[in-house]
């Protein structure tokens, strides 16, 4: 049985809420006796991405089952080296990916566009599928080693047993602003940013860029490693039920005074270790 568990919570945006949007993220999590995964997707915004809320939760759900899989079937034959963990990732996104379209696919045969919708499509001259775009970031761990899959912005923090912070995905340098890389892109299998690991963290918290943008551009990195501290601490102090309950009830002013945007926080903890990097971080 591994340590770690894993959690997951998103709130609409304040400014979402306040013009009658729906949420466009979507963050959900599995904890079993082998693995812990956590996954959030961020849906675009704007008109031609007017079905994105649907394509979150397909990223989402298409993520932690072709992980869930993946994890499997590896039992079978051990973990991946380091050598050739990148290229059974890669085959992982493209198996993600083949699920996101099928879902996507199936909705757009079963609920065709209103004719609203078909013009907002034809405005930005988008294939069907575009329209249900998502960022998506999916963080998973084993017995025997970790592994980071990430499209698009939004940010994935490390938490390690010496107290230190990093954030271990490569970035990508498209990302800037209101401008993302998708998971609709025609290239997404081959520009998703991979990590994978056997050196194992105390916890992995990974979130939309709702909850990035609620910082200073030029000390975000300070800014999200001092909120995972924080929550980290209080996984320590609180327990692990009432800490998650009391992610889920900050996210709502998390929005309301910084990004105004959708947010979701998730991510994996391993109870046991944190109780001495707790005392690192000044628990």
């Amino acid at each position: 049985m591994i340590p770690y568990k894993a959690f997951a919570s998103s709130t609409i945006g304040a400014h979402h809420r306040k013009h009658g949007k729906e949420c466009q993220d979507d963050s959900r999590h599995v904890t079993d006796e082998i693995m812990a995964v956590a996954v959030v997707a961020d849906g675009h915004g704007g008109d031609a991405y007017f079905r994105s809320r649907r394509g979150s939760r397909f990223a989402v759900e298409s993520a932690l089952q072709g992980i869930q899989e993946f994890i499997r079937i590896r039992r079978e034959y051990g973990a991946p080296e380091t050598e050739s963990a990148e290229g059974l990732l890669r085959n992982l996104v493209k198996n993600i990916l083949v699920s996101w379209h099928d879902k996507v696919e199936q909705d757009y045969t079963t609920d065709r566009f209103s004719p609203d919708e078909q013009e907002k499509a034809a405005q930005k001259n988008k294939q069907p599928y575009h329209a249900y775009g998502t960022t998506l970031i999916a963080v998973a761990i084993t017995e025997d080693y970790w592994f980071g899959l990430h499209i698009g912005d939004g940010k994935a923090v490390a938490l390690y047993p010496d107290g230190s912070f990093d954030q271990p995905i490569p970035w990508d340098e498209r990302c800037f602003l209101n401008v993302t890389t998708s998971i609709c892109d025609d290239d997404a299998a081959d520009t998703c940013r991979i990590y994978y690991s056997p050196e194992k963290p105390v916890a992995v918290f990974i979130g939309s860029d709702g909850v990035d943008d609620s910082y200073p551009i030029h000390e975000n990195e300070k800014y999200l490693y001092h909120l995972y501290r924080t929550i980290a601490i209080n996984f320590a102090d609180e327990g692990f039920e009432t800490t998650c309950q009391q992610v889920q009830g900050f996210l709502p002013s998390l929005t309301e005074k910084g990004s105004g945007d959708d947010v979701s926080v998730a991510g994996f903890i391993d109870m046991h270790a944190l109780e001495a990097t707790a005392r690192i971080l000044g628990h």
